[in-house]
């Protein structure tokens, strides 16, 4: 597993209260475990900060549903 693979799972294991060994990069964060808005928005927050990168205000929370599509975006 890369690097940053690893460091996003951690923040959204932290973010969902799940355990990190239960999560993957297919990991369908809103179905699996009802992740809403605010767990996303929370959650790019944490990558913000983490990642020290600036996401732009329009970005589309909608379309990142499993971890493959964030750590994309990451």
């Amino acid at each position: 597993m890369r690097k940053n693979e690893q460091k996003v799972l951690e923040i959204v294991s932290n973010q969902l209260g799940v355990n990190s060994a239960k999560l993957n990069s297919e990991t369908d964060i809103v179905k699996d475990y009802e992740a809403d808005s605010l767990d996303k928005f929370e959650i790019m927050n944490e990558i913000e900060d983490g990642f020290e990168v600036n996401i732009p205000e329009n970005f589309d929370f909608s379309k990142i549903q499993e971890l493959f599509d964030l750590i994309q975006e990451v």
